[in-house]
């Protein structure tokens, strides 16, 4: 068996040990800490909601822990929980709803009047369960959402046993929760002020859509209510040339310098997409402190273009990989993504030693925590902080031999080899089974609403 329960590591000399909930045993543990240190064969202690100890001996473990449930992780990867830091986790029910078309048309003919039709409290519940089921089963245990009816986002959060930080969607039009624009700062207070302490898993936010959707007077105010609770606050930033250019073209000023001038950049802001950024706006970015969201898969499919991520990373800004909404990505597998990011690079500068797997695997964990504000918190494997932690199955033959983990992980791993996974030092996933919710209970109440959704789709090339 792969895991026992309630099984100590050794019947001798308990009374001597530190009681703890979990051991993971036996698997090759990646911290993902400053100095890259790695164990193999290694363990970690888990007590409560943190991680107290890993390290090498497995002998050392037994004398010193006695654990309540021991995972055997033998060939296995255990790393820290993959972090996605730009998602629309509700959009999973416009999974394919409106593919292969120009973003513009995309948004604004079919996924904003879809959004407007459809779109309340029980779908935004039920599609965003459905995401972290996906997610949890990728491997994913923090993501970074902004949508609508963030309650039922917050309430599908908590309930599910992921860790999010859940940003309240902002427009100055008319949003499917908040109907006047000039109500959008009441919606965004009182989300705030409901979960501002409402649980150690959901962390608010407010996600102001973009440059071109909100005013000036729109971005100022979310930005002081973001630094007045301390919270992150989130944006889309230049996702297509023909965005960045016709805002310089009405603004005479790039998209980020804009940003810059009004007071919204700095070490609690991210920014999504970030395409199409010049050589000084990246640095005003470093400068600010703001983090990246990296959406490779979006950008893509979207044809928005290929951010200038090496220039990034060469830079020290704190970049995390984002899947997106399953509106303009279908797949919410960040390990699929860490592959594309990693790949797409290489091609489009000709050089097949940027953005190294190493790097890629420390944006989809330690960077990606860091830009979204949960960089003490989470993302690597150290004493102290929350035990965030999956374990990864290596017994398959797309994965043999294994040389370099993080090459592994990168080049030749998918989100159905990870095996366990463990958020806030609870078990959610084992053996591949979700053990926090009734998985199939998701399919069904979000079958029930797709087949209202598809009932009144517009087709491509139908009239509307």
């Amino acid at each position: 068996m792969s895991m026992k329960l309630h099984a100590p590591l050794s019947s001798r000399g308990n009374e001597n040990k530190m009681e703890v909930d979990i051991v993971i045993l036996g698997g090759w543990v990646l911290t993902l800490d400053n100095a890259k240190t790695t164990y193999n064969p290694g363990f970690v202690a888990i007590k409560d909601h943190y991680i107290v100890d890993a390290g090498f001996s497995t002998a050392y473990c037994a004398s010193k822990y006695n654990p309540k449930t021991i995972i055997d992780a033998t060939n296995c990867l255990v790393m820290p929980g993959l972090i996605n830091t730009h998602t629309h986790a509700a959009m999973t029910l416009f999974r394919g709803y409106a593919d292969d078309m120009p973003l513009k048309e995309w948004l604004f003919d079919h996924i904003f009047p879809a959004e407007a039709k459809h779109v309340n409290e029980s779908l935004v519940y039920q599609g965003t369960r459905l995401a972290i089921a996906e997610m949890l089963k990728n491997g994913i245990t923090t993501f970074c959402d902004g949508y609508f009816f963030c309650s039922a986002v917050a309430e599908a959060v908590s309930e599910c046993g992921i860790r999010a930080v859940v940003g309240q969607g902002i427009l100055d039009y008319p949003t499917p929760d908040t109907q006047d624009p000039s109500s959008n700062y009441t919606t965004a207070v009182k989300f705030i002020e409901k979960y501002h302490r409402f649980s150690d898993r959901v962390y608010p936010s407010i996600f102001c859509h973009s440059p071109y959707t909100c005013s000036d007077e729109t971005l100022i105010r979310m930005k002081e209510l973001c630094a007045s609770a301390g919270v992150l606050f989130q944006i889309h930033l230049s996702e297509t040339e023909n965005e960045a250019s016709e805002f310089e073209g009405e603004k005479n000023t790039r998209p980020t310098f804009h940003l810059k001038n009004l007071g919204i950049l700095d070490s609690r802001t991210l920014v999504a997409h970030a395409v199409w950024l010049n050589e000084e706006e990246i640095q005003v970015l470093k400068e600010s402190g703001a983090g990246v969201s990296h959406v490779v898969s979006s950008n893509m499919k979207l044809a928005a273009g290929v951010a200038p991520l090496p220039k990034y990373l060469e830079t020290g800004i704190n970049v995390g990989i984002g899947t997106d909404g399953c509106a303009s990505n279908n797949r919410l597998d960040l390990l699929r993504d860490m592959d594309l990011t990693a790949k797409v690079h290489k091609v489009w500068s000709a050089d097949p030693t940027v953005v190294p797997a190493f790097s890629v695997v420390e944006m989809a964990t330690r960077r990606g925590a860091a830009a979204i504000g949960l960089g003490k918190k989470t993302g690597s494997i150290e004493k102290g902080k929350l035990a965030d932690l999956i374990v990864l199955s290596m017994e398959a033959p797309h994965l043999a031999p294994v040389y370099d983990p993080y090459s592994h992980l990168v080049y030749c791993a998918k989100g159905s080899d990870v095996r366990d996974v463990i958020v806030n030092g609870k078990i959610v996933v084992r053996e591949r089974q979700i053990l926090s919710f009734d998985e199939m209970e998701v399919m069904e109440k979000v079958s029930e609403v797709s087949s209202r959704i598809k009932n009144s789709q517009i087709r491509v090339g139908e009239s509307k």
